[in-house]
């Protein structure tokens, strides 16, 4: 997953919900060439396995992408800043998840 540092905090509340889409858009792999957008601040790794425990049911796309109709904060189990500025504020982007360390 892909997402800007505004949207972090949101995320760390109430997880990634599909809002005005149908599905969230889940990447299926770091190197993945669908799924991901232009100047991302920071990577969302997403555990399926907490997915599937939470009772989210995965679809895959005729183009590789994985969709779900929402990711749960548990779900969430790692960030990986993609600028500067992220890498700068990757702590206290890192306090609002009580499961990332």
């Amino acid at each position: 997953m892909t997402f800007s540092l505004g949207a972090i905090e949101g995320i760390a509340k109430e997880g990634i919900l599909a809002g005005s889409r149908t599905h969230v858009h889940l990447m299926v792999s770091l190197d993945s060439k669908v799924g991901i957008r232009n100047q991302v601040h920071v990577l969302l790794e997403i555990s399926t396995q907490s997915l599937q425990e939470a009772g989210e049911i995965l679809y895959q796309s005729s183009k590789g992408v994985v969709l779900v109709l929402n990711v749960p904060q548990c779900a969430i189990v790692q960030m990986i800043p993609q600028t500067k500025r992220a890498k700068k504020n990757i702590q206290h982007l890192r306090l609002a998840f009580v499961s990332l360390s």
